[in-house]
């Protein structure tokens, strides 16, 4: 991982539930370090580790959904798509009650400032790299496993060429490395079999118009994250 601030330290690794017993909710997270204890920054974290934890299955069930590809199980598939959409309304749900505790003008005053990143603006660390500036992006939620999950997974294209391309390529890096891994593996998975899923669904889809129902309303609940502004820059 690079050495900055990134999204595994900010909000996977810094949470626990007020009430031990009670549910994986926005209202029931607490934030175990804070930089300004305000509830504008509680509430941030607290709706992503709440994604988070409503995207847990989508990782086994994008690798469960090649397998089924690969063996050609259309029934399997619908069933894993029902699943993995089924997840998608969760986050999307939590995503929405961002606006209640944490406005645009609490993010931007409160909780952006800590987590800006240096990538316009290079820092050295003396005695490190070799004395040569880094330039690192801040904490996104681009940092998150699921959403470039999602993106292999289901064969979404990203273009090759632009800032917000080498953006991207560069988000791994910021990822733990049992998440790199996996979506390493994940990329391997995706290329075995005769065709790729979309090819797949494209094939079948007058036999089985369900499968490709399915697919479709994965991708547009995905299309709903994405234009959110969750897994925006770190810059």
């Amino acid at each position: 991982m690079k050495p900055i601030l990134s999204y595994a330290p900010f909000i996977l690794w810094n949470w626990e539930l007020s009430d031990p017993n009670g549910p994986m909710e926005p209202d029931n997270i607490e934030l175990q370090q804070y930089f300004l204890r305000t509830e504008d920054a509680r509430w941030f974290s607290a709706i992503h580790v709440a994604i988070e934890a409503a995207a847990r299955r989508i990782p086994p069930l994008l690798a469960e959904l090649h397998h089924a590809r690969i063996a050609n199980e259309t029934e399997r598939m619908i069933q894993l798509f029902r699943e993995c959409a089924e997840s998608l309304e969760k986050m999307n749900a939590c995503l929405r009650r961002m606006p209640e505790r944490c406005n645009p003008a609490g993010y931007f005053s409160l909780v952006r400032p800590y987590i800006q990143g240096f990538h316009s603006h290079p820092v050295v660390y003396s005695g490190f790299y070799g004395d040569i500036p880094q330039h690192l992006w801040g904490e996104s939620g681009s940092q998150s496993l699921i959403i470039p999950a999602l993106d292999s997974g289901f064969g979404i294209p990203h273009r090759t060429d632009g800032i917000f391309a080498q953006y991207l390529q560069e988000m791994p890096d910021y990822m733990p490395w049992q998440h790199r891994r996996y979506l390493q593996d994940l990329s391997i998975l995706t290329r075995q079999g005769d065709e790729s899923l979309l090819l797949y669904i494209l094939g079948c889809q007058r036999m089985h118009p369900t499968l490709a129902e399915e697919f479709y309303r994965c991708v547009m609940l995905m299309v709903d994250l994405s234009g959110s502004g969750l897994f925006g820059s770190g810059e």
